[in-house]
């Protein structure tokens, strides 16, 4: 948020307007207004363990004898 209403300011002094606040609760509204989000999407996906497929196997057949 502090680097839109850094921005903000910025352009507000280069366009010479001389009553802008640039306040939290603009910027808020602001984002809001525009359908800005804050959060990013992660690129990385957790990684599964090398023998998962064995592990999974083994647990099924466990669970198969354990009903029966």
């Amino acid at each position: 948020m502090k680097m839109i209403l850094i921005q903000a300011r910025r352009l507000a002094i280069e366009m010479y307007i001389t009553d802008f606040a640039g306040t939290p609760s603009w910027c808020k509204r602001f984002v809001r207004r525009n359908g800005l989000c804050m959060h990013t999407k992660t690129t990385i996906a957790q990684k599964l363990p090398c023998e998962y497929e064995r592990k999974i196997i083994e647990f099924h057949k466990h669970e198969k004898e354990a009903v029966f």
